[in-house]
């Protein structure tokens, strides 16, 4: 089986370089970062959520309830860690800063 053109990429390097010309990789990650936010907190904080944005390397998330709000500000290094792990996230898109507003 003979290809068109002679050049054989790969697949995954053709997406990639999609993704890169049509600099699809921000909304992407705040997708993948959204989805593992459900998944890593649970329903419970899923439901307290009301707005989550990416601006850079800060991932700023509104949470509805006074005291569910403080409770994660406690724990945000390790929720940074494991949403950035999640997320599959490294290089200049990888979230430094957790803003609970």
């Amino acid at each position: 089986m003979s290809l068109r053109g002679g050049d054989a990429s790969s697949l995954a390097k053709v997406l990639g370089d999609l993704v890169e010309t049509y600099k699809l990789r921000a909304p992407l990650d705040e997708a993948r970062l959204r989805i593992c936010w459900d998944n890593l907190m649970g329903d419970a904080v899923a439901a307290q959520t009301e707005s989550f944005l990416v601006s850079g390397q800060k991932l700023m998330v509104r949470i509805s309830d006074a005291s569910l709000r403080s409770e994660l500000h406690l724990n945000q290094s390790d929720i940074i860690e494991r949403l950035n792990a999640c997320a599959g996230i490294s290089g200049r898109h990888r979230i430094s800063r957790l803003l609970f507003i």
